[in-house]
């Protein structure tokens, strides 16, 4: 079975060393729009979403049933992962 996987909703984030966020994000490309680092922090979020189901213990069968404890350990996990790259 083949389970695609999205994201959508609000994400903010504290940036607290700019420097090293910017060259995480954007390398060495010396122009960049707010949009190209809006649809590179949701590409990171999402295939790092596919890592996190796999560490949960919760099926994909019982995501409705589970959802708000589902969306507490992907909150968690997305900060962990986040955190140590930015």
């Amino acid at each position: 079975m083949i389970i695609r996987l999205r994201g959508y909703g609000s994400y903010e984030f504290r940036v607290t060393d700019p420097k090293r966020f910017l060259k995480e994000i954007v390398g060495t490309d010396g122009h960049f729009t707010i949009e190209e680092i809006e649809e590179q922090l949701s590409n990171l979020i999402v295939s790092k979403l596919a890592v996190i189901l796999g560490e949960s213990s919760l099926s994909i069968l019982d995501l409705a049933r589970n959802y708000e404890r589902f969306g507490e350990f992907i909150e968690i996990n997305c900060k962990r992962i986040l955190i140590s790259m930015v």
